[in-house]
Formats: C-alpha cells, sequence, structure tokens
C-alpha cells in the first residue's frame, strides 16, 4: 500500500503528464494571406463581405437629417481624399 505522500507524488506527476500532452504543438509560420483568413473566419466583424452584406439589410430612412448630415460629411471627406491622391501624383 502507498503512503499518503507517495500517492501525492504520483498524482502530481500525473497531472504534471496531462498538462505536458495538453499543450499545443507550434505551428509553423504561416503566410500573411492565410493569418488574414483566420482573423476574418475568428472574428467576422473583420469580414467586408459579411460587414456589407449586415449593413445593406439593414432599413435606413434617407430623409432624416442625421443621416443627410453623414452622408454629406462622408462625401466631403471621399472629395478630399480624391483631391489629395490628385495632388500627390
Amino acid at each position: 500500500m502507498m503512503s499518503e505522500e507517495e500517492q501525492m507524488r504520483l498524482a502530481l506527476q500525473m497531472s504534471m503528464e496531462d498538462a505536458e500532452a495538453a499543450q499545443p504543438e507550434p505551428a509553423a509560420a504561416e503566410p500573411a494571406e492565410d493569418a488574414k483568413m483566420e482573423t476574418a473566419q475568428d472574428d467576422p466583424t473583420q469580414d467586408e463581405a459579411f460587414l456589407a452584406e449586415v449593413l445593406s439589410q439593414i432599413p435606413v430612412d434617407q430623409n432624416d437629417d442625421a443621416i443627410k448630415e453623414a452622408l454629406a460629411l462622408s462625401m466631403a471627406d471621399q472629395e478630399k481624399e480624391g483631391d489629395g491622391d490628385a495632388e500627390k501624383k
């Protein structure tokens, strides 16, 4: 029969072996494109196609003053970006 101390040592040894076996193997380096795909799969908010689909399904009252203001600001920003690109060339 094993003493209590021997049982504790055995239990500790077994738990350490289980912990070592549970650790995943380090993965080989993946190309950046694969990493981007995994991120998009892990977090759907990073997938542009998914976001476009979700946002296109949201009803929007285009007569709302807040919406009109946001669209006007967005258009002004796009025009500024377009002018800045033309100046850089």
